[in-house]
């Protein structure tokens, strides 16, 4: 605002306002002249141009005596304060308007304009820390990372792409960098009519990204008319300086999780808390990749006895530094879930991620798929739609969807949810996986064997071939299932399911054991999981289940 009134020339009355006589609009323009020797000189000069403000006065600067001066003080000062209560009100009442309320919005994806395509997940986090931080407002709806990037170089009209995402703005802009400083330009459009309703420039030393994150945050805030409650306001990013490159290895992190490369967002998050030991969205970033490296699928990655302690440590590190971080409240529940076999407290921890974040779809997904594997269903369907509505190019939370209504042996359902998202992504493996099964415990055979050929994992593979009778093809699969398993890790859980698709009873239990041995994540999977339905009767379950604290 500093800069603006030094340097920026404002509005012009009429053109805000057409009906504005022109001298009213001279008067104002004078008063307000970048430089003290073009404005008023004297009170009575002012006064008299307000006489006749219809047209251009033609005041002369004359000076008073000290007569005029005692009988009309008191007239000059009531001129002056209404001159002060008019040009108030007009900044009140004249400063432009959306011209409808403004409750739901877009942040397209930021260009680059570093002249570096290497710089492209630098500007791609400055996208991404705009919508977490407008994400934070819970009465302002604001569209995911994952839909919006779907518009990355899109030369699509703004007001059709603000209805396929069903919003009523959209800011759009760029991020030019010049060594360590970095310069973002945004405007905000009014999506339905692209009528523009503010410009801007902001101006930082790289040091001091998040204040210059938390300015352009606060003026679209400021613009769009929404108040943050103090616990909003609260949760944006700090003002504390960083150190530039620690700041740049967190966005190769958040990119690499993005694209769910953990093992490299591990190695970048690391590199970033090296240069900072006092970075906490760092740590919360490290906890996350940890976690989803165990919880993303059977295969890869580190035994859980490593994974999920080093996850716990940068959680709480992340917790100490910053209370307010909800994806570290996240890793923190999962921790409790997935390794410690914790299947009440997780509830709490996920409670207050969203509590923080309600709008981080991450947070979302991670807490649906708790209440899936806990057997709440129908309250992960309600977060899983909210999901959708802040993410709707994305296949995952209807994918999701058509999972829980599996996990629910709600199975035509399911395949009714799934069928339209596999019209858009026809190889999409979870949607695959999943209706691979809803065919198999239909008893649709043939069905289920069409998904099964396509089939992303050994064990989903195994045990429907070995269901729908083709036990030769199954036990081929199980051979490169084991030697597989030599070479990298593989969860034992998996590998149990397999064998109970096979028929072997006394090899699953062995492979479950193992499984319990090994801490395994996916232990979780068996108070839900239908493919374990065999084995429910037999006195071992209810055993291993009673070791993971489960009550069946």
């Amino acid at each position: 605002m500093m800069y603006s009134i030094v340097s920026t020339d404002p509005k012009t009355v009429r053109s805000l306002r057409s009906e504005v006589a022109v001298g009213l609009e001279q008067i104002v323009n004078k008063a307000l002249a970048k430089k003290p020797e073009e404005r008023y000189q004297q009170v009575d000069e002012l006064l008299a141009d307000l006489k006749s403000p219809t047209q251009k006065s033609e005041s002369k600067k004359t000076f008073p005596t000290r007569k005029f001066a005692v009988e009309k003080r008191w007239y000059l000062y009531a001129g002056l304060a209404v001159l002060i209560l008019g040009v108030i009100l007009a900044g009140i009442f004249l400063r432009p308007k959306p011209a409808e309320a403004i409750d739901s919005i877009a942040v397209l994806p930021l260009e680059n304009m570093t002249g570096d395509p290497n710089q492209e997940y630098f500007v791609d986090g400055m996208t991404e820390a705009l919508i977490a931080n407008l994400a934070k407002i819970s009465s302002l709806r604001v569209i995911s990372r994952t839909s919006v990037m779907q518009y990355k170089k899109a030369r699509k009209p703004l007001p059709e792409i603000a209805r396929e995402l069903k919003v009523d703005a959209v800011v759009e802009g760029s991020v030019m960098r010049d060594g360590d400083r970095v310069r973002i330009t945004a405007q905000l459009i009014h999506a339905p009519t692209d009528r523009h309703l503010w410009a801007n420039e902001f101006d930082r030393d790289l040091r001091d990204v998040l204040a210059l994150q938390r300015e352009v945050t606060n003026a679209i805030v400021q613009e769009i008319q929404i108040k943050l409650t103090p616990q909003e306001a609260k949760r944006l990013p700090n003002l504390l300086p960083i150190d530039p490159e620690a700041y740049q290895l967190y966005l190769k992190g958040r990119d690499y999780f993005n694209n769910i490369d953990f093992d490299k967002g591990v190695e970048s998050f690391q590199k970033a808390i090296h240069l900072d030991p006092t970075f906490a969205s760092a740590y919360a970033g490290l906890a996350m990749c940890y976690v989803w490296t165990r919880v993303a699928g059977p295969s890869g990655g580190a035994p859980p006895r490593e994974v999920f302690p080093r996850a716990l440590a940068a959680a709480t590190k992340a917790l100490t530094l910053d209370e307010n971080l909800g994806e570290a409240h996240t890793a923190l529940a999962m921790v409790k879930f997935y390794y410690d076999w914790e299947w009440d407290s997780p509830d709490q921890d996920f409670k207050r991620a969203l509590g923080l974040e309600p709008q981080n779809t991450t947070i979302l997904l991670s807490y649906s798929v708790y209440l899936n594997l806990v057997g709440r269903f129908d309250e992960s369907i309600v977060l899983l739609q909210k999901a959708i509505a802040l993410d709707p190019l994305s296949p995952i939370f209807s994918t999701l969807i058509g999972r829980t209504y599996g996990l629910a042996r709600r199975y035509d359902e399911s395949i009714a949810n799934l069928r339209s998202v596999l019209e858009v992504y026809p190889n999409h493996f979870a949607v695959i996986y999943q209706m691979g099964w809803n065919y198999l415990f239909k008893g649709m055979y043939q069905e289920a064997l069409a998904f099964a050929d396509k089939g992303p994992t050994f064990h989903h593979r195994i045990y429907i071939y070995a269901v729908a009778g083709r036990q030769n093809e199954a036990l081929k699969i199980l051979d490169e299932l084991h030697e597989f398993s030599k070479r990298h890790y593989h969860d034992a859980f998996w590998t149990a399911v397999a064998y109970v698709g096979l028929g072997d009873r006394d090899k699953a239990f062995e492979w479950l054991n193992k499984a319990y041995e090994e801490r395994s994540a996916s232990m979780v999977f068996l108070k839900t999981e239908p493919a374990v339905d065999p084995l429910r009767s037999d006195p071992r379950f209810v055993e291993l289940s009673k070791k993971i604290g489960l009550q069946m």
